[in-house]
């Protein structure tokens, strides 16, 4: 029982550590905002990504190794292709930049180091679901572009690896 409340203990404090971390908002380039609408919370699974979403996937790699997924809900905007392509770089960029800052101070905090690898374009019929990941996180940021806002949804899957393990 004690090992099991001490887990529990470990875990929680990594969330609230891993949620300090984040930051509540951030200028993309002048071009788009995003800002913290919910706070960074345990979830018990991640569903499949909709029609009306777009998404990509960060390998993490280090003392937390997983997967980190972005995703943004475009409900029915009708864009030009030009217009999409630009909309969906911001969206990568923007996710690249947080995450990374993220990262960062995660490691200035806790000494946890790890590192994101380039994004991967989702599909619908990807597999998002991760049962084998201990730590199962999920925030919510809103993409303001121009008079339109967004909502994204970023969701951590990973394990925290020892250093003696990497």
């Amino acid at each position: 029982m004690n090992m099991t409340l001490d887990n529990f203990t470990r875990e929680k404090s990594l969330t609230a550590q891993m949620h300090s971390c984040l930051n509540p908002d951030l200028n993309i380039y002048n071009q788009a905002q995003l800002e913290m609408r919910e706070p960074l919370i345990n979830v018990p699974d991640l569903q499949r990504i909709s029609n009306n979403e777009y998404g990509v996937k960060f390998q993490l790699q280090g003392e937390l190794k997983g997967n980190i997924f972005c995703l943004v809900d475009l409900h029915q905007t009708n864009k030009t292709p030009e217009q999409n392509n630009h909309f969906e770089s911001l969206f990568k960029e923007g996710m690249n930049i947080l995450l990374g800052q993220f990262l960062t101070k995660l490691e200035d905090e806790t000494g946890i180091m790890s590192i994101i690898t380039a994004p991967t374009e989702l599909k619908s019929t990807d597999n998002m679901m991760d049962l084998k990941s201990h730590i199962k996180l999920k925030t919510e940021y809103d993409l303001l572009v121009e008079e339109n806002t967004y909502n994204c949804k970023i969701y951590i899957f990973a394990n925290r690896k020892n250093i003696s393990e990497i």
